[in-house]
């Protein structure tokens, strides 16, 4: 039932598992097996759809992943404040705007990871971004000369994925995450056939959450995640 997870081992130095979960009763019946488990992994996150007990030792419920999904709009227009980042390397915006998209991350709420977890993750997942791993392209917002907005995008198949999104918190408020929605989206309509847009935000990010929503998104649908400390 569990499977291990080697890149999130060998990030974090620590053995980690993954295991999905679809009735309290998978539930009981993994716990019975936890003195075998401790001997193959230290974390276990456990995805369910259900919520779980967490009266177990070391058991935590530390997001609610949710996936909103629409369809694109064909008349948007590039929002003339936004273009491509052309660099092979993030710049010291794009590292703060990184750490900026993951306050609500369960990698930075979970106090019991590796101290600076969520920085290195952050920092990586903008790297491999930029690359051209982890993204097909990162767009961002620039006032004066400074990048104060960004969001990245990964085609699959027939379907775009929205990765990181940030807004500097100084220039919230001011409608730069709808141009970058919007941006997106233009992206899509100019250069791909891809007409359908998913993102994937923590249900406790309520400003993100409000920005989806705003722009036409629906939920599609909600998995609670544990860590499960063994």
């Amino acid at each position: 039932m569990v499977g291990r997870l080697q890149w999130d081992s060998d990030f974090f130095g620590l053995r980690i598992g993954r295991t999905d979960i679809a009735s309290n009763e998978e539930w009981r019946m993994l716990q019975q097996e936890a003195i075998s488990l401790r001997k193959q992994y230290d974390l276990i996150y456990v995805f369910s759809e259900q919520e779980l007990p967490t009266d177990t030792n070391g058991m935590r419920l530390v997001d609610t992943k949710t996936i909103y999904a629409k369809s694109i709009d064909s008349s948007t227009i590039m929002p003339a404040t936004v273009e491509h980042y052309q660099e092979s390397l993030p710049n010291a915006d794009l590292y703060r705007l990184a750490l900026v998209s993951g306050v609500y991350s369960r990698f930075r709420l979970d106090d019991s990871l590796p101290i600076d977890s969520y920085e290195r993750m952050y920092r990586c997942w903008m790297e491999r971004s930029v690359d051209g791993s982890m993204a097909d392209v990162v767009l961002v917002h620039r006032t004066d000369d400074q990048i104060d907005g960004m969001i990245t995008l990964k085609i699959y198949d027939d379907i775009a994925h929205i990765g990181l999104v940030a807004v500097d918190k100084g220039a919230q408020g001011r409608g730069i995450g709808t141009m970058l929605v919007k941006a997106v989206e233009a992206y899509l309509q100019t250069n791909t056939t891809v007409r359908h847009l998913k993102v994937a935000t923590q249900w406790a990010n309520k400003p993100a959450c409000h920005l989806y929503e705003k722009n036409g998104f629906v939920v599609e649908e909600k998995t609670n995640i544990y860590h499960w400390w063994l």
